[in-house]
């Protein structure tokens, strides 16, 4: 069953999502290997990172994550084939 959806995922392609490479399952538990994403995760510019190189985003950008969050949303749920829902 993960392998059909690992599949399916690895098909999905929208800018405003993180791309699924591919996944081993070959482990106690399954690992899936996404692209890397460079700078920092979405926690860190949200709340700013320990090393503090870089400041919280405004909130205009915030709001424009938001945005992208959304759109990547809406892709998976209608744009998809098939489409894909959060179980």
């Amino acid at each position: 069953r993960i392998l059909n959806e690992v599949r399916i995922l690895c098909q999905v392609n929208h800018r405003s999502l993180v791309r699924l490479l591919g996944c081993s399952v070959d482990l106690e538990l399954p690992l899936l290997i996404y692209e890397f994403i460079p700078n920092g995760t979405l926690f860190e510019h949200l709340h700013g990172n320990p090393d503090r190189t870089w400041k919280p985003l405004t909130w205009r950008r915030r709001l424009q994550i938001a945005y992208q969050t959304a759109e990547g949303l809406a892709y998976l749920h209608s744009a998809a084939m098939p489409p894909i829902y959060h179980r």
